[in-house]
């Protein structure tokens, strides 16, 4: 996840998110034009899939990834806990746990999709994907409770990213403009907790919780 500079405080970064969630579900969900675009890239993503890839790209992004995050988020948590991180975890448990929370209710209750027009995709909204929204949100909490930023960590947020979005895309799981939605939901959230991190790194009885973002 970003880090949230002086000159960038972390509630504009989930006004962003915010506001770019809602020009996606407004544009891609519920305007006939927007519809028609999605269905149609839906269509041409398709293409990825080709052989094998049709099956082993969903089951790699759908079951597969967030497991292997879930895991790598499990021990760098009893890392912090060990190091007296308590801040950095309860952060990190909440950025997991409430998008995923969130989604289905958004999805499921609150945003409708209107029909208009055959040929565009399901009859049912599926915006946004919790299957994507889970691999966003293991990975701001990893990126939370690791005590200092990795090389590697780079390297794994933008391709898991991109591959959880490809492959919820690819057979049909999910609309393109499901799996954008999913990201920013993510990023919105995260940008709300953002401010706690940095009482994370005060130090208390010569220990520094330091903050990883």
């Amino acid at each position: 996840m970003p880090r949230t500079g002086a000159g960038r405080p972390p509630w504009l970064w989930s006004l962003v998110c915010t506001a770019a969630f809602l020009v996606v579900y407004v544009t891609a969900v519920r305007w006939g034009p927007g519809q028609w675009l999605d269905a149609k890239v839906l269509g041409w993503a398709q293409a990825l899939g080709v052989g094998p890839a049709a099956t082993w790209l969903p089951f790699l992004a759908r079951s597969v990834l967030p497991i292997v995050l879930a895991t790598l988020v499990f021990l760098a948590s009893v890392g912090a806990i060990g190091e007296r991180r308590w801040l950095s975890v309860v952060i990190a448990v909440l950025v997991a746990v409430l998008p995923v929370l969130l989604s289905p209710v958004l999805r499921d209750h609150i945003l409708t999709r209107p029909q208009h027009g055959e040929g565009y995709g399901y009859a049912f909204n599926t915006f946004p994907s919790t299957h994507v929204v889970v691999v966003g949100s293991l990975i701001a909490a990893l990126s939370i409770v690791l005590d200092s930023h990795p090389g590697w960590l780079g390297w794994l947020i933008i391709p898991a990213v991109l591959f959880v979005m490809v492959g919820n895309v690819v057979g049909h799981a999910h609309r393109p403009s499901d799996v954008i939605g999913s990201v920013l939901l993510v990023g919105a959230l995260y940008g709300l907790f953002a401010p706690w991190l940095s009482r994370s790194s005060r130090p208390r009885n010569g220990l520094r919780d330091r903050d990883p973002m």
